[in-house]
């Protein structure tokens, strides 16, 4: 069985009946366990990967109620500007796009059992998940949707960090999302 993304403490569990705003959340999928976490490159392109779960701004979300079930997902290590989207081409894979009216943008959360999500968007429908590959680099893609554990997304509220100013952070504490680029 995977691990539980949710068994460390400090890292409250949260209810797959409602979709959490307001807060930081970690995303982590069945598939990988709490190891490791949806974040994003510091390339130029800020592709999005499953990075060793840590204390990386790139690995802190946000999601903010878009209306009619949708929302949107930000990071602090890009801020508001930049969104998790998909590509309009045959491959449909994730970017972080300049935030906007796009529906690749709008974001749809499906309860799973086990307290886990499934993240499809407006413009790829129900049809179509966020998922991880199974390959070494694990690399998110939209996959069929189906019964596929890299499909079952665990979100985890970050907590302490209603109280920090983040224009400012200090890289003791909480390390900017600066990785090796990919291959």
């Amino acid at each position: 069985m995977a691990s539980n993304a949710n068994d460390r403490p400090g890292s409250p569990e949260v209810e797959a009946t409602a979709v959490p705003t307001g807060s930081w959340y970690r995303f982590t999928n069945m598939f990988l366990g709490e190891d490791r976490s949806l974040d994003t490159y510091s390339n130029a392109g800020n592709e999005p990967f499953m990075g060793d779960t840590g204390n990386y701004s790139g690995q802190y979300w946000k999601i903010t109620p878009l209306g009619g079930d949708y929302y949107r997902l930000t990071n602090m290590f890009l801020g508001d500007g930049r969104s998790l989207d998909t590509y309009s081409n045959a491959g449909n894979e994730p970017f972080m796009g300049d935030t906007g009216n796009y529906s690749g943008q709008y974001w749809q959360f499906t309860p799973l059992s086990g307290g886990y999500f499934r993240l499809t968007n407006m413009f790829l429908g129900s049809g179509r998940s966020l998922d991880t590959y199974s390959d070494l680099g694990n690399e998110p893609f939209m996959g069929n949707t189906g019964n596929y554990s890299g499909q079952y997304w665990k979100i985890t509220l970050i907590t302490g960090t209603e109280e920090i100013d983040f224009s400012g952070v200090d890289a003791t504490t909480l390390k900017p999302s600066v990785r090796r680029p990919k291959s």
